[in-house]
């Protein structure tokens, strides 16, 4: 895989795991490192994911009956884990480091207080990588995240808006992440168009 800072291949033939970085935010200083990787937070090394899908069933078992009977309750996607490593070899790296964090930071917080649009709960993402029969434009919401920041390697300088900061050559960062559809969305489901892979290039990113 390749270094952050040495990547200039955006969207498409980046087939890297990927986080969207909504509109709401694009403009903010800290996460203009993000821009330059198509405004998405980018696993730099292929991450380790953990996912699964699930049909649920009620068992109903009559009295004296040798084998019970499955009514069909429900299907879902499972949440998923993004575990990756964050190694920083230079201050465009570490500054890398701290926009993904900060991305992170605000993704897990709903619009409270003063400012735009209060009251609305925490922004959606999009999902990429692998290809478009893999990940493709999944959409998720980020409900926990979780970093390390260890006391046995080196920690590298960067300046992000005017501060200096320190971040630690090599990191895990690791996301979990639930898809979420819209109703309007779930309604143009077509159980074959998606056994025949027809969705692949549309927007709603049906896995």
């Amino acid at each position: 895989t390749t270094p952050i800072s040495n990547v200039n291949d955006i969207g498409a033939i980046d087939w890297r795991v990927s986080l969207k970085v909504p509109r709401e935010i694009q403009r903010s200083n800290v996460l203009r490192p993000l821009q330059e990787t198509g405004n998405r937070m980018v696993f730099p090394f292929n991450p380790t994911i953990i996912f699964g899908h699930t049909a649920s069933y009620d068992s109903i078992a009559p009295t004296h009956t040798n084998y019970p009977f499955n009514a069909y309750q429900n299907s879902s996607p499972d949440q998923y884990t993004i575990t990756g490593s964050f190694v920083t070899e230079n201050a465009a790296d570490a500054a890398y480091w701290v926009a993904a964090i900060h991305f992170l930071r605000t993704m897990t917080k709903m619009f409270y207080g003063n400012g735009n649009n209060v009251g609305k709960p925490p922004m959606l993402s999009r999902l990429n990588g692998y290809g478009k029969h893999v990940f493709n434009n999944v959409p998720v919401l980020i409900t926990n995240f979780t970093t390390d920041l260890p006391n046995d390697v080196d920690y590298i300088p960067c300046n992000v808006a005017g501060e200096i900061n320190y971040v630690p050559t090599e990191s895990l960062i690791t996301v979990n992440a639930i898809p979420n559809y819209a109703r309007t969305t779930v309604a143009k489901f077509d159980l074959t168009k998606f056994a025949n892979g027809d969705f692949v290039n549309g927007d709603e990113g049906f896995i």
